[in-house]
C-alpha cells in the first residue's frame, strides 16, 4: 500500500492493522479527538497520499468519517459491517477487533 495511509481511530486499530501487514502506515485520529490540527495535516498531505478512512462501524465512526468527507477531497473508505468488528464477549465495537480475512476484505473493496 505504497503511497497509502490508513486514517483509524486509535492506536488499538494500527497495532491490528499492522498484524495484517506491517508496512501499513496509519494516521490517528485519536476517536473523536480529531482536531483542527490534524484536519489540517491531513490536508496538507491529501494530494500527496491516497487517503482510506477506516473507522469503526459505530456513532463516533460515523461521525469522524461524515466530519473527514466534509474537509477532505478523494477519499477512499474501507468498511467493517458491525457483526465482522465485535469483540469476542460481543461488548465492543472496533478495527480492533476484526479478523484479519475481514480486514482483507475491507481493504480489497474500498469505496469513493
Amino acid at each position: 500500500m505504497k503511497n497509502t495511509i490508513i486514517i483509524v481511530e486509535g492506536k488499538s486499530d494500527t497495532n491490528r492493522l499492522k498484524d495484517f501487514d506491517k508496512s501499513i502506515q496509519t494516521f490517528e485520529t485519536s476517536g473523536l479527538g480529531l482536531d483542527e490540527k490534524k484536519i489540517n495535516h491531513l490536508k496538507r498531505i491529501n494530494d500527496e497520499y491516497n487517503l482510506i478512512v477506516f473507522t469503526d462501524p459505530d456513532g463516533p465512526g460515523e461521525i469522524i468519517r461524515a466530519r473527514l468527507i466534509k474537509e477532505l477531497k478523494n477519499l477512499k473508505h474501507a468498511y467493517l459491517p458491525n457483526d465482522k468488528a465485535l469483540s469476542k464477549n460481543n461488548k465492543k465495537i472496533g478495527v480492533e477487533h476484526a479478523q484479519l480475512e475481514d480486514i482483507k476484505d475491507a481493504l480489497e473493496n474500498l469505496y469513493e
